[in-house]
């Protein structure tokens, strides 16, 4: 690489870095240090080590860019089990808010009630995971959602660009998120449609070897896309009623339509 253009590079994601630590995600502290492997065998480690996961829970953290308009940062109580099923309960905003959806029961349908005061009313609603009303303020249905399923994502569009000859990726060093030790590695893509951004972050944790944050940024350098998977807790032993709209615990009601 000329000169010029590893000083731009480096230039850039200082900028990144920084803008990172504005994300509000967490508290942090970053180090750089020599790459342990290539980027993409990282994930697929990454990916190896999932597959020995059977269920979680953790505090999603997301935020999603529609064109101009940027919603506030969701955080999101989750539960997910293998082979797909998950339960989200929003903390904020829409306090209350409850998602069930087990992939091949109740027709492939998400079950949903709303959040705040409406949250108190015994009436939840079958949809289809592409429903309007299930994509709003969603940039991917429920059904792609998950930490195995970012994995894949990214994993897909290193192995597009490598096949392309057009991967520029990266080790970024050791950051700490809320006291987790990761590893942090990026890349970078040409502005093409078959890509879903110009540049992505992605801290792994080293602990479980687990991604658990990416966050993505598009050619014009605004924030695109930023998914933090917190206090991730992997094998707790959950069963198919804590995926039931049934269960006590939750506030779905009685009348389901």
């Amino acid at each position: 690489m000329p000169k010029s253009q590893s000083k731009t590079l480096i230039g850039l994601l200082l900028c990144l870095l920084f803008a990172i630590s504005q994300t509000g995600f967490c508290e942090q502290t970053q180090t750089q240090s020599q790459s342990p492997a290539d980027p993409l065998d990282i994930l697929k480690q990454a990916q190896a080590k999932f597959e020995k996961v059977n269920d979680y829970t953790a505090i999603f953290i997301k935020k999603q860019r529609f064109g101009d308009k940027f919603p506030v940062e969701e955080q999101i109580y989750t539960k997910f089990k293998k082979p797909f099923a998950i339960y989200y309960k929003w903390i904020t905003p829409d306090s209350g808010k409850e998602v069930i959806y087990v992939d091949g029961k109740n027709n492939n349908k998400l079950i949903a009630h709303l959040g705040g005061a409406i949250s108190l009313f015994p009436i939840s609603k079958w949809l289809s995971p592409t429903d309007p009303l299930a994509m709003n303020n969603n940039k991917h249905p429920i059904t792609r959602s998950g930490i195995g399923n970012m994995i894949n994502s990214l994993i897909a569009q290193y192995e597009l660009a490598k096949s392309n000859n057009e991967l520029s990726s990266f080790y970024l060093g050791s950051e700490n998120l809320d006291g987790k030790d990761t590893i942090v590695i990026g890349r970078r893509l040409p502005n093409k449609d078959q890509y879903s951004c110009y540049l992505s972050i992605v801290n792994i944790d080293k602990e479980t070897g687990i991604p658990i944050r990416v966050i993505s940024y598009n050619w014009d350098y605004n924030l695109e896309e930023a998914y933090y998977y917190k206090n991730v807790k992997i094998n707790q032993g959950l069963t198919d009623k804590d995926f039931d709209p049934n269960n006590g615990k939750y506030r779905f009601g009685l009348i389901k339509f």
